[in-house]
């Protein structure tokens, strides 16, 4: 039963998340204190019936912690990703079973919850998931602009597109993906590219005008990841760890 009010409250802040991530690429913290309170007063209610529940909630709070860290550090996502899994590493300290309309969910056994903690099971669905972003615009440029025109902006095939100059200025939660002609290199901002501004529109549109960068320029999208983070949880319900699932079938 507790299971089920975990999952039931994590799907509706989810909701919330991915909607206000797609429209403002923020989410407030509001939705991960929720998760966190919630987690704390289901973790005192299972632990005293199962005291080995603390140990599990502290590995998989310290395990997704130094993770998602890393993944911060390394500008892979954003803090509120951050923070939507450790609160799911504190709300699942073990992975949830669930039984809805006379199927028992995740319908695969899933990873030892001592080996394997549930949110790092979210965060690597989530993360396969994410790969077919890359996928698609390899697919995408190649056919805009061929083997050629990727080989000369090979940092930007699988994390950007192109677009007119023109129209950049109606583009929300873009960044520009390629380097402008002699002027000084921008701070290094990981894999997300550098923000366009109303400076940088006045100075493509010059570069534009002298001929030194044609009618396209090379952008990157900042994805709003909590989607995936949704994603990768449903799928962690219904299906448990897709990477592991993946290698029984084709291991």
């Amino acid at each position: 039963m507790t299971d089920m009010l975990a999952v039931l409250l994590t799907v509706a802040v989810l909701a919330y998340a991915v909607r206000a991530d797609i429209k403002y690429r923020e989410v407030s913290n509001i939705p991960w204190l929720v998760l966190a309170l919630a987690g704390a007063a289901l973790l005192a209610l299972r632990a005293s019936h199962d005291t080995s529940l603390a140990l599990r909630a502290g590995v998989s709070v310290g395990a997704t912690l130094g993770v998602t860290y890393l993944f911060y550090r390394f500008s892979l996502f954003g803090a509120a990703d951050a923070k939507c899994l450790i609160a799911l590493a504190l709300l699942f300290p073990a992975p949830p079973s669930i039984s809805f309309l006379a199927f028992n969910l995740p319908v695969p056994a899933p990873p030892p919850p001592g080996v394997f903690p549930f949110a790092l099971t979210v965060l690597m669905n989530s993360a396969l998931l994410a790969l077919s972003v890359p996928l698609f615009l390899g697919a995408r440029n190649l056919l805009d602009v061929g083997l050629t025109g990727c080989w000369r902006n090979p940092g930007a095939v699988f994390t950007g597109y192109r677009v007119p100059v023109s129209r950049l200025a109606g583009k929300k939660h873009v960044r520009l993906a390629q380097p402008l002609p002699g002027a000084a290199p921008r701070k290094p901002a990981g894999l997300r590219g550098a923000p366009i501004d109303r400076a940088l529109l006045e100075q493509l549109a010059g570069y534009q005008r002298e001929g030194k960068i044609g009618d396209k320029v090379w952008i990157t999208p900042e994805l709003p990841f909590m989607v995936f983070i949704g994603a990768g949880f449903v799928a962690a319900l219904l299906a448990g760890n897709l990477a592991f699932a993946l290698t029984l079938v084709f291991g």
